[in-house]
């Protein structure tokens, strides 16, 4: 949960570490399926974080489907911030 901290820290606009070419989205995605709840429910979290800082067609074709499908975890944290983090995304 810390490098989900510190991912959102670095591709933060003051640091500007492109979240797509450095190919943290990718690993911050892929924490969406991680076993543990709470490390999914800070990837959604930090991908919400994320999606002003890359393109629309990013938020669209990698973001929004993860988060999508959290939306139906079995846990209902992660479910709920999910919810919350797609309007805030697709916005």
């Amino acid at each position: 949960m810390t490098c989900l901290s510190a991912f959102g820290m670095i591709c933060s606009k003051k640091v500007g570490v492109d979240p797509v070419s450095s190919g943290i989205l990718k690993d911050i995605v892929s924490l969406t399926k991680d076993s543990v709840p709470n490390v999914r429910f800070k990837a959604v979290k930090t991908l919400q974080a994320l999606a002003p800082l890359v393109s629309k067609a990013t938020r669209t074709d990698i973001i929004v489907p993860a988060v999508r499908r959290l939306k139906t975890d079995s846990d209902d944290d992660v479910a709920f911030y999910a919810k919350k983090a797609l309007p805030v995304i697709t916005a």
